[in-house]
């Protein structure tokens, strides 16, 4: 853990910063596998919004309520884009985030290792986010995998 703090802080002092930091917001839907099942382990509906310090670094925050098992979850990081940040049609990134949940044995509350992508799939509707996550919990050892769709309602993507 300590090394990839040291690589991010370097990341960050190395690259050149945004004077004003974008700032994007979306509301959304996503489906949850955290099992081996055909079927989505949940569905949630929330909001997120990212703040982008740097081309290819960003800050997301994000809330979401489990329907089928009624919980609530936040989540605060850091995501390094491996794309071309000028393209806003498609990104791929890595990441590191805390997740905090009102149920733990459904969603633990602990720093998760991501991988996420997102692409504009209607260009003459470029509002429209589809978003693919994995991630892999740093205590628990739970991986999940998550697809959602997002409305981005204002700001950056």
């Amino acid at each position: 853990m300590k090394i990839a703090l040291m690589c991010l802080a370097t990341a960050l002092l190395a690259a050149p910063l945004y004077a004003d930091p974008m700032v994007g917001f979306a509301l959304g839907a996503n489906g949850v596998w955290v099992d081996e099942e055909a079927q989505p382990s949940d569905y949630e509906l929330g909001a997120a919004m990212q703040i982008s310090v740097q081309p290819n670094i960003s800050f997301p925050v994000q809330a979401w309520y489990g329907i089928e098992h009624s919980y609530a979850r936040a989540i605060g990081g850091v995501h390094i884009t491996a794309t071309d940040a000028n393209r806003q049609d498609f990104s791929v990134g890595l990441g590191g985030e805390y997740q905090f949940s009102t149920e733990e044995d459904i969603r633990p509350q602990e720093w998760r290792w991501t991988a996420h992508m997102g692409i504009t799939p209607i260009a003459t509707f470029p509002r429209l986010l589809l978003t693919a996550k994995g991630a892999y919990g740093t205590e628990s050892l739970q991986a999940d995998v998550l697809l959602g769709v997002r409305y981005v309602i204002g700001g950056a993507r």
